[in-house]
């Protein structure tokens, strides 16, 4: 076993056969739900869902998860600065497509 795998507490994908899945959605669901049973943070479960998007998601080149809490506005993974800045920026002027899903799905919540 390398140094690498042995720092990773998530495995990767094999088939019934043993040998290594090809990417895919199955792949990525399979290895997600290893992860959710393995001892890793919010924080690192945030970056593989994230790194999983810009994977699997057709056209994708970034992606970012963001947390509204009442009025704070946070942004605990991205797959590259930029989702950070443009989510800061939107949380400074107030309103962008972010701050108006997350808007929409709080009052769909709420009903």
């Amino acid at each position: 076993m390398t140094a690498d795998r042995r720092r990773d507490p998530v495995r990767q994908a094999v088939s019934s056969t043993g040998e290594r899945t090809e990417p895919g959605t199955a792949r990525q669901l399979s290895e997600l739900a290893r992860e959710l049973q393995a001892d890793i943070t919010a924080e690192a479960l945030l970056k593989h869902i994230v790194a999983a998007a810009v994977t699997e998601v057709p056209g994708a080149r970034y992606a970012g998860i963001s947390l509204v809490t009442g009025k704070e506005f946070t942004t605990p993974a991205a797959s590259d600065l930029i989702i950070e800045q443009i989510d800061q920026i939107q949380h400074q002027v107030g309103e962008g497509a972010g701050l108006q899903q997350a808007a929409t799905l709080q009052a769909e919540l709420r009903r």
